[in-house]
């Protein structure tokens, strides 16, 4: 209970700027870019310039009712707008401009995204286009579907993070383009996703040949390996690139990140310990590698099956 509560004269979004200057040295940019976003579209409309004594639960939870109503809003985006307001209100009550504002309305179920996985022929095509190519967008492919990297560190990626003779890739910082309240986005050069991102990833031949052939190993240490320049490549570029070269081998319409998909279901299919394959993804534990990628695909299932009728049969013969 709150016996001496402040004067309630400050404003909702007055509150949100407070409680997200708190956050600044907590949060990575992108993450704190994506708040800001996310509050001025959704939240700050509808109760920013409320004052605080005239916030209530009712308020509060029918706001996140209707959000639940809208089909542009997905589950992950409604629980990223019920963080917020939980958030911001938690923030309140500490600082005595809330007593009793609660939040009844449950976070949203997501349902897990069917993981896209490249098939056998398809990635035999794509090689093969890849060594009959040279272009930033055929580099970055074959780097992603070898090591698993994500977008932003493929782009960011330098000449000096390239260990040739060691043969080994370090993944130290991620590229993205961050928008902010104003709808201006720029280019940004950030650290990995979290702490367990930052990964040495040992590099197959095949990497090491395609990489020397790109003629990665002759650039200067400030260089970007995917562009040659001292400033990293678009990740939108490597987007639209990607969409283009699956068009031009005539496969169904696959997202950039079944690269890092395939690689993982291959190192599975191929044996490789949890542990070590959750480290060279970046993941900070092997629970969550078996959570997104221990599916078992249908040619999974079948080598399964055939193990099962093999210890069936050695026992009813």
């Amino acid at each position: 209970m709150i016996l001496n509560p402040k004067p309630r004269t400050v404003t909702f979004q007055t509150l949100a700027e407070q409680w997200l200057s708190t956050k600044k040295a907590k949060i990575k940019i992108s993450t704190r870019e994506k708040y800001l976003s996310v509050y001025c579209k959704h939240i700050d409309p509808v109760i920013g310039s409320m004052k605080a004594e005239k916030i209530t639960s009712g308020i509060v939870n029918n706001l996140l009712l209707d959000l639940c109503e809208k089909t542009e809003i997905s589950g992950s985006l409604f629980n990223v707008i019920r963080y917020l307001m939980s958030a911001i209100l938690k923030y309140g009550k500490q600082e005595g401009y809330f007593a009793n504002v609660e939040i009844t309305v449950e976070p949203a179920r997501l349902h897990k995204n069917t993981v896209q996985i490249l098939t056998d022929t398809q990635i035999k095509t794509i090689v093969k286009e890849v060594e009959n190519s040279c272009t930033p967008t055929s580099l970055g492919i074959i780097i992603s579907l070898y090591t698993g990297m994500r977008l932003g560190e493929v782009c960011a990626l330098k000449r000096e993070n390239v260990d040739f003779d060691n043969g080994v890739i370090h993944v130290h910082q991620t590229v993205q383009r961050l928008s902010d309240q104003r709808g201006k986005s720029a280019l940004t050069i950030g650290e990995p996703k979290s702490r367990s991102s930052f990964r040495e990833i040992p590099m197959i031949p095949h990497l090491l040949k395609t990489l020397k052939k790109y003629g990665v190993k002759e650039l200067s240490i400030e260089k970007y390996v995917l562009n040659g320049r001292e400033a990293p490549y678009e990740p939108r570029t490597l987007q639209y690139g990607f969409s283009r070269f699956i068009r031009q081998c005539e496969f169904q319409e696959l997202h950039y990140h079944c690269l890092r998909h395939t690689f993982a279901t291959k190192c599975i299919r191929a044996g490789m310990d949890m542990k070590t394959l959750s480290e060279i993804l970046g993941h900070a534990n092997a629970g969550i590698t078996m959570n997104i990628y221990v599916h078992s695909d249908m040619e999974q299932k079948k080598r399964q099956m055939k193990l099962f009728e093999q210890d069936l049969s050695e026992n009813i013969s």
